[in-house]
């Protein structure tokens, strides 16, 4: 199943960068547990595949669409897969350019987890701040 989990993770990035939140959906589970640290106004945690949702959407609208999450490397494991990617945006005249990692658990095919750990937390916070 790892070349399966591997297969789910880029469709997700893809559909992301395609801003096609309903061909995202088909790859998170209905109960999926998603992360974001620091102290923006993203950062929490969004249970379900409604809240997630919600969560892309709210990015994107505060990013104007030009929220940017370029997977570079895929580290596969049986049930994990540890992404690094190049998050990039543009804020309020912030701009946003960090090397981060996603670590995508899955359950029957589809993404259950995701947990955000940005290279540059405090970037990542000044970037997300109200």
């Amino acid at each position: 199943m790892q070349e399966g989990n591997a297969e789910v993770a880029r469709e997700a990035f893809a559909a992301f960068a395609a801003r096609d939140l309903e061909r995202l959906s088909r790859v998170l589970a209905e109960d999926v547990s998603w992360h974001t640290p620091g102290t923006g106004v993203l950062a929490g945690d969004y249970h379900g595949r409604a809240e997630v949702l919600g969560y892309l959407r709210r990015a994107l609208e505060l990013t104007g669409g030009t929220q940017r999450v370029q997977p570079v490397d895929l580290l596969i494991g049986r049930d994990h897969v540890a992404a690094l990617v190049e998050v990039t945006g543009e804020r309020g005249g912030r701009v946003l350019a960090d090397r981060a990692v996603q670590l995508l658990a899955f359950r029957d095919g589809q993404i259950a987890m995701r947990r955000l750990y940005p290279s540059d937390q405090e970037a990542f916070d000044r970037f997300w701040a109200p």
